[in-house]
């Protein structure tokens, strides 16, 4: 009926864990910040049968968990924003999913401009307080968003760039009406069975996702995808009120990209090797580290640092450290034993479904996963020569 259904083969001890991901590609650069904004508000207004209150007190007793957010995947090199459901309960509650779901997303009453406002100024607080708190984070959001759509992207939907437009609307009457408006019109036309991928894990019955999908009203069968300009050019100089900094520098790069499993490798003796020590021992920051993408984006980063402009300096001596070990001969099992034991960690059952999920949203695989690991394991002293 217009719906994907992905049943995720996850022991779940009787839990029933689902995701509904809506399809937001025809949303593009400033827009995207309304589906933050939307994905943050959505449980708080009233429905149709309930209050605000009386619905969270219906969730709590008979839900594990109700929640809106957004994310954002990249496939074959275009990115697709998500408005994103959550809910999770004992398989006896299904109904109890069903009927909760189809409220929130069909039945909620946005018409509260003051809410909107409360909701606007509460992201805005997080954000700053995320920035002075966690600047690498932001710091390689911006990087990303000079050489990658997908980091655009994520700049419009929680970085640099929702804060600067959060801080436009904030206190402006006029613009959060207007803003009250399209978060309303955007969650009708978001809510669209042939928008929809429906995950889902744990012992349902086997007509649950059939009836979950045939509550949500089927519309447009044709999104028209849309671009998101990139929204930095990769030289950011952002002024925060703390008296510490975080700097990152880094690129893309098709090497790192195609051997993800060495980069992952170095990752481990840059980050507490040649970093650690540099930056973090002599240089007196709180944190350091390199961080490779499957995208091939790599990156050096400080965290709490006193002196960011050694930080940079270190960041480009890396390759000769590198060089310098492998001219040593140095043994790099241990680097190749840690790398495998952090990408190859221990999950919940819910978070095993939502890996499992972003992995066919993003078109990877199980034969990527191992071709990462195979390359690790393979890594000897002379692949150090970078």
């Amino acid at each position: 009926n217009g719906a994907k259904i992905l049943n995720c083969n996850i022991q779940t001890n009787g839990i029933v864990y689902i995701s509904l991901y809506f399809d937001a590609s025809d949303l593009a650069g400033e827009e995207l910040i309304n589906l933050s904004i939307l994905s943050s508000a959505l449980l708080n207004f009233p429905t149709k049968t309930h209050d605000a209150l009386s619905l969270q007190n219906d969730i709590k007793t008979n839900l594990g968990s109700l929640f809106a957010s957004f994310t954002a995947e990249v496939k074959d090199g275009v990115v697709t924003p998500y408005l994103k459901i959550g809910a999770s309960a004992l398989a006896s509650k299904c109904d109890d999913i069903k009927r909760l779901v189809s409220e929130v997303i069909l039945d909620s009453i946005i018409d509260n401009p003051d809410e909107i406002e409360n909701i606007v100024k509460q992201i805005k607080a997080g954000l700053e307080d995320a920035m002075i708190g966690a600047g690498h984070s932001f710091a390689l959001g911006r990087l990303e968003a000079a050489v990658s759509e997908g980091g655009s992207v994520g700049e419009y939907l929680a970085g640099y760039e929702a804060y600067r437009m959060l801080s436009e609307i904030s206190g402006d009457k006029d613009k959060i009406k207007a803003l009250t408006d399209k978060i309303r019109a955007l969650l009708k036309k978001l809510i669209n069975r042939n928008r929809l991928t429906l995950s889902i894990a744990g012992d349902a019955p086997s007509c649950f996702a059939e009836q979950l999908c045939r509550l949500i009203p089927a519309g447009e069968t044709d999104v028209e995808r849309r671009s998101t300009e990139r929204a930095s050019d990769g030289d950011d100089f952002i002024l925060l009120a703390s008296k510490v900094s975080y700097a990152v520098a880094g690129g893309m790069s098709e090497r790192a990209r195609d051997n993800l499993g060495l980069m992952r490798v170095v990752r481990s003796i840059l980050s507490y090797e040649y970093l650690w020590n540099t930056i973090r021992l002599q240089n007196g920051a709180y944190g350091c580290g390199f961080s490779p993408k499957r995208n091939g984006l790599v990156a050096f980063y400080s965290y709490r640092d006193p002196n960011p402009g050694a930080s940079l300096g270190y960041y480009r001596e890396s390759a000769n450290y590198l060089r310098s070990l492998a001219d040593s001969g140095v043994d790099v099992t241990k680097f190749v034993i840690g790398s495998i034991g952090e990408y190859d960690a221990l999950m919940t059952p819910r978070i095993a479904a939502q890996i499992a999920t972003q992995h066919y949203l993003s078109g990877w695989s199980d034969q990527k996963e191992q071709e990462i690991i195979t390359q690790m394991l393979s890594v000897k002293t002379e692949d150090l020569y970078l």
